[in-house]
């Protein structure tokens, strides 16, 4: 419903799939983020991308390592 109020206003679907899909193909620049936002637990990041593209019909994101297990 607040997707669609959104869409409405402003195309966010796609900008928001493109923006999913783009992050999900670099995990060099996962890992940055990861770092510089000093982001301990990539694993639940990834589970909250995860659950935006099943929303989307988007595949999932290959892991790495730290977005599997908790670091902490």
């Amino acid at each position: 419903m607040a997707i669609a109020k959104a869409e409405a206003v402003y195309p966010c679907v796609e900008p928001l799939k493109r923006s999913i899909l783009n992050f999900q193909a670099k995990p060099d620049y996962r890992s940055r983020c990861y770092e510089l936002l000093q982001i301990e637990s990539p694993h639940q990041v990834m589970e909250g991308l995860d659950r935006l593209a099943t929303q989307f019909f988007l595949p999932l994101v290959d892991r790495q390592n730290a977005e599997i297990y908790s670091i902490s």
